[in-house]
């Protein structure tokens, strides 16, 4: 463990061995001036480590026990904090003063696109000093909170950066790979260099909810249906054409999967691509209906108007020779796109 320190009473201190008291604990360690100025770096010995030592004020003591005067710890450091302590180290000279909305204002100014841990947060700061000044950082839209449990935070001009740094990736595995494969969410991680979980989960969240990126399984893939192998393409066009006639096919995903020789999950990419292409449309029941099938049932179910303006479910079966299990479900999806309006055990044609 290493601690920043500064002098409260303009005490000027040697390199050297130095104990420091904070109520009931004392820890022993090596001390040193940094930047030429009142700032210390004191590192702690390994037989102090486990002492319960926080931030605040100090009774700093040389070797011989004797008192060389009063200071304030304002950063302690881990190893899981060894990047923020380098820029820390360097930027010391931004430091305008040591409450806890000025040092938390500080850490804000020299973060990067890592974000602040709420690990690091809670071990330098007080918790209820904390749930005072933070959210003030937010409302000012300076940061983003990721978890309000801890205080993880990002300044929120990194966060763009950091989507477009996940699209590539998952777009440049894409292209070399095609999309049947996308990337898995551990190789995501490791190859965009997203070391906070926080982070990480919230980006794919905000991707995900804009509609730019989706999952299958534990995959990640881009929302992009131009990104295709030689391979894939046939695969699409074994696809279409399924579905391609003007007449209804009840093939399900699972006999889908097995006709094409793909993996289900995978099936659902595909099929996806045709949705979006409006190809296809999904029905309750696990399986779909192509385009020229429902401009049939249209064209159907307005010669049926003429003389018939509303219908039960054995009408429809009439006109389709469709069993009710998958005319119930088709029916349901007629309402759905305002074709039909249910009534009773009738419906009426809107078309």
């Amino acid at each position: 463990m290493e601690l920043i320190i500064v002098s409260d009473d303009n005490s000027v201190l040697r390199n050297g061995r130095y104990f420091l008291k904070q109520k009931k604990e004392k820890i022993s360690g090596s001390l040193k001036r940094i930047n030429g100025k009142e700032f210390y770096l004191f590192s702690v010995s390994d037989k102090d480590k486990k002492k319960k030592i926080k931030s605040g004020k100090i009774t700093i003591f040389n070797k011989k026990g004797k008192k060389e005067g009063k200071g304030r710890i304002i950063f302690l450091f881990s190893g899981e904090s060894e990047y923020l302590k380098e820029k820390i180290l360097k930027n010391l000279d931004k430091l305008s003063g040591f409450s806890t909305k000025e040092r938390i204002n500080f850490l804000i100014e020299i973060s990067d696109k890592r974000g602040i841990s709420g690990q690091f947060i809670l071990s330098n700061f007080n918790r209820k000093k904390v749930d005072l000044v933070i959210p003030e950082f937010e409302l000012a839209t300076e940061i983003l909170i990721l978890s309000l449990y801890d205080y993880t935070f990002i300044k929120r001009e990194y966060l763009p950066m950091i989507y477009n740094r996940v699209l590539q990736v998952i777009s440049r595995r894409e292209v070399k790979n095609g999309i049947r494969f996308g990337v898995k969410k551990s190789e995501l991680r490791k190859r965009t260099q997203i070391k906070n979980i926080r982070l990480f989960n919230f980006i794919l969240k905000k991707l995900e909810n804009e509609g730019k990126i989706e999952f299958y399984s534990d995959r990640c893939f881009t929302r992009r249906g131009d990104i295709l192998t030689e391979e894939e393409e046939e695969i699409l066009r074994k696809l279409e054409d399924i579905y391609s006639k003007e007449k209804f096919n009840p093939m399900d995903e699972e006999t889908l999967s097995r006709e094409l020789g793909i993996d289900k999950i995978l099936l659902k990419k595909y099929l996806d691509i045709l949705i979006e292409k409006k190809k296809i449309l999904p029905v309750k029941g696990g399986f779909f209906l192509n385009e020229e099938y429902l401009q049939y049932l249209i064209r159907e179910l307005r010669k049926m108007k003429v003389h018939k303006p509303k219908f039960k479910i054995k009408d429809f079966r009439e006109i389709t020779g469709l069993s009710r299990k998958y005319s119930v479900p088709i029916l349901e999806l007629l309402d759905y796109l305002e074709i039909t309006k249910r009534v009773g055990d009738q419906r009426e044609i809107l078309v």
